[in-house]
């Protein structure tokens, strides 16, 4: 017979509400976009940009995008707020528009105090005076999604901004 026969075994389960977060975990730079709706095109095309990073750096890039049918959009926000590194907010227009501060409240006046905020310019705006203080990237706004050489400038701080994380 066989000497693991007497041998005993334990099965643990592990109930966790969020799998997702159990597997992102391992992940040791979290991103977290803030963007308006109608700049939806620019957040799809920093999350391309930012794909060949992913691995290097272990990022994990978060958005409104990533959400599932059905989350609480405020909750969730909220929950991957808590838990970034990073907050890459946006800029625009109409992500200020204080008449509809939606956008600007849930990204700026919830944001986490430990995770680092980085304004993009996409459009020109006037930044709110307290996002002015922080140093924001490009020197000039992308204005269209063409703008290669403005996009690359973004990825190129940003690698320095992780390789900064990193060490």
């Amino acid at each position: 017979m066989p000497e693991y026969q007497n041998e005993t075994w334990v099965i643990v389960l592990i109930r966790h509400d969020n799998l997702g977060d159990l597997i992102r975990d391992h992940c040791s730079c979290r991103v977290l976009i803030g963007f308006h709706q109608k700049d939806a095109s620019f957040e799809q095309a920093l999350r391309i940009l930012l794909s060949p990073l992913k691995a290097f750096y272990k990022l994990d890039v978060q958005s409104e995008r990533t959400l599932l049918p059905g989350q609480n959009i405020e909750n969730e926000i909220n929950r991957l707020m808590g838990r970034c590194h990073f907050l890459l907010i946006l800029l625009s227009p109409d992500f200020q528009d204080l008449d509809n501060p939606v956008v600007f409240n849930r990204y700026w006046k919830n944001r986490n105090p430990r995770a680092t905020t980085i304004p993009i310019k996409i459009r020109p705006c006037d930044p709110h005076p307290e996002i002015d203080k922080l140093m924001a990237i490009p020197q000039k706004p992308i204005g269209r999604l063409k703008n290669d050489k403005a996009f690359m400038e973004v990825i190129t701080e940003l690698k320095r901004v992780f390789e900064n994380y990193k060490t």
